[in-house]
């Protein structure tokens, strides 16, 4: 018997039967007795049914032989009924298994994709477009003033703390940002400062690259603000809003990390 033939059997004995209205009805199975019964759905092995006590469920077999013929019990259907159910179980099991086995087999290749990708030098990045580059900054320092700007290269964790940030080490990270074209050329820097308090996850990952001697690359959203000035005169510096890190497949950027609903 398929499972079709099956989904529709239990369907057809999932019924309720006409005694589910009847009350006042005291019903002993299995040395338990139960008071104001109705009952309601039937299989070929169970009933179940409503009592005072709450909701439970009871084999046909060990009804009242008046109550197995009003419930049509049969011993063959019943075997025939938890065989069926038992196969069922086996097949979902077995397509469980089979999917734990896929998974499995899939997160091994990418974690060994991964591994093949750490161990092989980054020889480009795709940027995006959307980039600003440091000239165009340090040209033009005002134009930027409280706007979000995106640069892309590669970050160490520094202990600059100067001008406006001479002592913001308690409150800010600091960061050496070599900004970089697609193909890797330096094409300038810049110091970031990023707020302790949302900055955290991008030091730790920067951490965890550098102390492999490496250098993390990342796409950075940042500020030009009035504390990047000293006497008028732009210091290279820019506060930190929000990063991208690149993916395993270096094929493209996360999501953006503190403000991930930003995502277009």
């Amino acid at each position: 018997m398929n499972v079709s033939r099956i989904v529709v059997l239990l369907f057809a004995v999932g019924i309720i039967v006409a005694h589910a209205n009847e009350t006042n009805l005291t019903l002993t199975v299995g040395g338990v007795t139960y008071s104001n019964v109705t009952f309601g759905t039937v299989t070929p092995s169970s009933v179940s049914i409503r009592h005072s006590a709450g909701i439970s469920k009871v084999r046909l077999s060990q009804l009242p032989e008046e109550w197995q013929k009003k419930f049509n019990y049969n011993p063959d259907k019943e075997r025939e009924f938890a065989e069926q159910i038992a196969l069922k179980q086996k097949q979902l099991e077995a397509e469980r298994e089979l999917l734990a086995k896929r998974k499995a087999e899939a997160e091994a290749n990418e974690a060994a994709e991964a591994e093949r990708l750490t161990n092989t030098p980054i020889t480009s990045v795709p940027l995006v477009g959307d980039e600003t580059t440091p000239a165009r900054i340090v040209a033009n320092p005002a134009e930027f003033l409280n706007k979000e700007i995106i640069i892309c290269g590669a970050a160490l964790i520094a202990n600059n703390y100067n001008y406006r940030f001479s002592n913001a080490a308690n409150t800010h990270y600091s960061l050496d940002f070599m900004c970089e074209s697609a193909n890797l050329k330096h094409i300038g820097s810049l110091c970031v400062y990023c707020d302790r308090r949302i900055g955290k996850s991008l030091i730790d990952k920067i951490a965890s690259v550098q102390e492999q001697g490496k250098m993390a690359t990342l796409r950075l959203k940042v500020m030009v603000t009035g504390n990047c000035f000293k006497y008028n005169q732009f210091q290279d510096q820019v506060e930190l809003v929000d990063w991208q890190r690149l993916k395993a497949d270096r094929t493209g950027w996360s999501g953006w990390q503190i403000h991930p609903s930003e995502d277009r």
